[in-house]
């Protein structure tokens, strides 16, 4: 009985000295290296050498290091991984080089932390060649010599900034160069009615959310973003730095506010992972309040009587300066709807949403046609009420009068 065995590969891992891409007599094996082959570890010998198994009519990956722990040695050449079959055997070339890391420094301490990782697929210019960071954020570069590295000043797609070290770099044989990237701070723009006027927000005054303004960011003097804030906040992620906040108060003032706060620029720091915020606060003294009362004119006599329903969650809407200003509430269980802290003004408007009601039909409303002013220390109140017009059958009934739908909810006439 004959037993035939197939011999396992060999595949070395030695120190290229001259850079040829072959082993030579006097090129040592990098001995201790630990080489993972599916879920078997393998350790090069003295000579730098494992024997790998293979099947016959098979071919079996083999990825090697990037680099030489405990050396500053790194894969030249070939690329890894590589494949190999029965009869052929496999040398990985490693010369003296460097190693460069890119970090989320989250404690901002200047060196990695075991919890801080590395950040991957980022391009790297190093020289002339363009690297890509693995997925421990780790560059592998042979034979450096004096080259430039040029890592990005910032990776807005992960919102951090380089922290150190600075920037230009050198890099040689040997160097193992990390830098570290600190996360973004968050800018807030806090736009209020200081109805104290103590330039200060205190929590609980309103915003001043019916008007456009137009804000100018600018860093260290130079542009850097504008932006329109309509809600009266705004916040934005913005790399660590100073900052300067220019708020274009114009269409404020337009509609009778002052500034309270000292300036239109504010100087702010921004610094890593931190919050801070720009407040600006407006006032308008003397102001006014208009109130609109929405109710369903029961018995359609063109006048609110206590059994008539008041009607919730319609929408009112109030304008002033030609749109400048827009505010929008609804009605509450009173069916009442108030705007209080309004400027004085004579080019008010004020109009209901129909579509967020099941009337179209006005009996009594006391709500201008056209401007109006608002007074001072004064509520300027008006009255709706509706009737619907959800006629069914062509507006008749079976005996040829006309039928009212009335809406689920409200009592019959």
């Amino acid at each position: 009985v004959r037993f035939g065995y197939i011999p396992p590969v060999p595949v070395t891992l030695y120190e290229d000295i001259n850079q040829n891409e072959k082993q030579d007599d006097d090129e040592p094996g990098l001995s201790g290296v630990t080489i993972t082959i599916g879920i078997t570890d393998y350790t090069t010998d003295v000579n730098g050498q494992i024997s790998v198994p293979v099947p016959a009519g098979e071919s079996v990956d083999v990825p090697v290091p990037s680099a030489i722990p405990g050396k500053t040695l790194v894969l030249f050449s070939p690329k890894s991984p590589q494949s190999i079959q029965v009869g052929g055997e496999l040398s990985f070339g490693y010369v003296p080089g460097a190693i460069v890391t890119l970090y989320e420094d989250l404690d901002g301490s200047k060196s990695q932390d075991i919890n801080e990782s590395g950040i991957p697929e980022i391009v790297v210019e190093i020289g002339d060649i363009d690297y890509t960071t693995d997925a421990d954020g780790k560059i592998f570069v042979p034979t450096p010599s004096e080259d430039n590295v040029n890592v990005p000043s910032a990776i807005p797609s992960e919102s951090l900034m380089l922290d150190s070290p600075s920037l230009p770099q050198i890099l040689n044989v040997g160097d193992d160069l990390s830098f570290g990237y600190v996360p973004y701070g968050t800018l807030g723009i806090n736009i209020f009615q200081d109805l104290n006027g103590n330039a200060e927000d205190d929590g609980n005054e309103p915003l001043v959310n019916f008007v456009e303004v137009e804000v100018t960011i600018y860093k260290d003097g130079i542009f850097f973003q504008k932006r329109t804030v309509s809600s009266g906040k705004d916040s934005l992620l913005l790399p660590p730095g100073k900052y300067q906040v220019f708020a274009n108060d114009s269409n404020i003032e337009q509609l009778g506010y002052e500034r309270t706060t000292e300036s239109d620029t504010i100087n702010v720091t921004v610094l890593a992972g931190g919050n801070i915020t720009a407040e600006y606060g407006f006032r308008a003294d003397p102001t006014g309040a208009v109130s609109v009362k929405v109710y369903f004119d029961r018995n359609k006599n063109k006048a609110f009587e206590a059994t008539d329903p008041l009607l919730e969650n319609v929408r009112v809407i109030l304008e002033a300066n030609d749109g400048l200003m827009t505010i929008e509430g609804k009605t509450d269980s009173n069916g009442v709807v108030t705007f209080e802290n309004l400027p004085i003004l004579d080019t008010y408007k004020i109009s209901i949403d129909e579509d967020t009601t099941e009337f179209n039909v006005r009996s009594e409303d006391t709500l201008p046609s056209g401007t109006f002013k608002v007074e001072p220390n004064t509520t300027k109140a008006f009255v709706t009420g509706f009737q619907t017009s959800k006629l069914s059958n062509d507006n008749k009934d079976e005996g040829g009068k006309d039928t009212l739908v009335i809406p689920v909810g409200f009592f019959p006439f």
